[in-house]
């Protein structure tokens, strides 16, 4: 099952793999790439068999989550961006128009 929430998990050790998205609210490029992302999400529900948890992290709103993130992890900043994490390391991550 995929979920979302609006903090991102950086948990170690986490059970199940996280895809986490960050995005900017006031960012045309990011709204576009949250459009495409929740279709992406709302598409594989079914098949995802409970192996993937999905947060969305709004780095303005959550701009304190947002870089205990970016240093938890080791992963530069960037708006929009999807990070995929799995026993609380990012094992994938891309940006801007590559989402």
């Amino acid at each position: 099952m995929i979920s979302s929430s609006s903090a991102a998990s950086t948990t170690p050790g986490s059970s199940a793999p996280t895809l986490n998205s960050c995005w900017n609210s006031r960012c045309p490029i990011s709204a576009g790439a949250n459009a495409r992302v929740a279709k992406f999400i709302e598409s594989k529900k079914d098949e995802n068999g409970g192996v993937l948890e999905f947060y969305l992290l709004k780095v303005v709103e959550s701009r304190a989550v947002s870089n205990a993130l970016a240093e938890q992890l080791g992963v530069a900043h960037q708006s929009p961006q999807l990070i995929l994490i799995d026993k609380g390391r990012s094992i994938w991550n891309t940006s801007h128009h590559n989402i």
